[in-house]
């Protein structure tokens, strides 16, 4: 009889427990973008993917008590994409939209829950869609889980207009999400305090070249390495007083092409060459367009004491990369200059 009445009061603690499974430990977690100051060309389309702030971190924490959840960005109302992404090496970003024409944000989370069974921390997740679930995880027992959620402001491939900005922009929750029944939500939030976006940068007078290669027969490229130069291509920049710029090179046939040589477009038929850009009689170091600390390819190309109109050179040139079949022999890259 004892065990018949022992067996009833587990049910019923259990099922009493059902409806208060956690509780947050922040009613909402706040992103705060300190004062920041960029020079821009009002009215310029920037690629997609540069960086106006660097990446800044914002704790959020949360209570786990009983059941089986998931831990995750799970709110699909508010993100929303524009289509493009940012990668900076660590992954693939997608940039959302902060509501502010031509400036996106993009953000990548990290939860770290502390003896829940079954789980385990993880590293920086992109946030790549409205939904992302980054762990599943039951257990008993009360246990804090860290949200850590980093993020930073690019261009989102959007014209940009020059001037003061400062908004508060809700982005969704960071929470947990009980699969039996409820979810509870950490709201977020996205503050900017003063943007200032200063109309200070160049005007590109050469915006599309074309490089001729030519004819170029198997003698002029004799063995794996050897190499053929075009002639030299000049790109010419008009630039407001006391400007520095600085260049990144990248393939426009695979953006995340971070070699030396360009890949030939779809529609190129010769194969065993590869096609490189010289700078300063130096092979080129291709990136994708995103600036962070140690990025590789990033370039000064004009410092602030230089003239403002201001003209460098590139090389194009062939390599043989292995055996050679005639046919076309195409690449494009694009440039992306950054404003100091």
């Amino acid at each position: 009889m004892m065990k018949k009445i022992i067996f009833i009061s587990l049910i019923s603690i259990l099922t009493w427990c059902k409806d208060v499974l956690a509780w947050e430990a922040k009613p909402s977690c706040d992103l705060t973008i300190p004062p920041v100051s960029v020079n821009i060309k009002s009215g310029n389309v920037f690629s997609p993917g540069i960086d106006i702030t660097e990446w800044r971190i914002t704790e959020c924490g949360q209570t786990h008590w009983l059941g089986t959840w998931q831990y995750g960005w799970h709110d699909s109302s508010l993100l929303v994409s524009t289509g493009n992404t940012y990668n900076d090496g660590s992954g693939n970003y997608t940039i959302f939209s902060t509501g502010t024409p031509g400036i996106g944000i993009v953000l990548g989370m990290q939860m770290v829950p502390n003896g829940i069974s079954g789980s385990s921390s993880l590293g920086f997740v992109p946030i790549a869609s409205p939904q992302t679930v980054l762990t599943t995880t039951s257990g008993l027992g009360i246990s804090n889980v860290q949200t850590t959620i980093k993020y930073k402001l690019v261009t989102s491939g959007q014209a940009i207009s020059a001037g003061n900005y400062s908004f508060t922009v809700p982005l969704g929750d960071a929470q947990m999400k009980d699969l039996a029944s409820n979810s509870y939500p950490v709201p977020v939030r996205m503050n900017v305090s003063s943007l200032v976006l200063n109309n200070k940068g160049c005007t590109v007078l050469t915006p599309n070249l074309v490089a001729n290669m030519g004819i170029v027969g198997s003698r002029q490229l004799p063995a794996v390495g050897s190499v053929f130069n075009g002639p030299p291509i000049d790109v010419s920049l008009q630039c407001d007083t006391g400007v520095a710029v600085d260049a990144i090179f990248s393939d426009l046939t695979r953006l995340a092409n971070t070699s030396q040589e360009l890949e030939l477009t779809p529609s190129s038929t010769a194969t065993g060459v590869g096609v490189r850009l010289l700078f300063n009689n130096a092979p080129l170091q291709l990136a994708y367009p995103a600036i962070y600390p140690g990025a590789p390819g990033l370039y000064a190309i004009k410092t602030a004491s230089d003239s403002d109109g201001f003209t460098f050179s590139l090389t194009p040139q062939y390599i043989r990369t292995g055996t050679l079949t005639t046919g076309t022999a195409n690449a494009t890259a694009v440039v992306t200059f950054i404003y100091q």
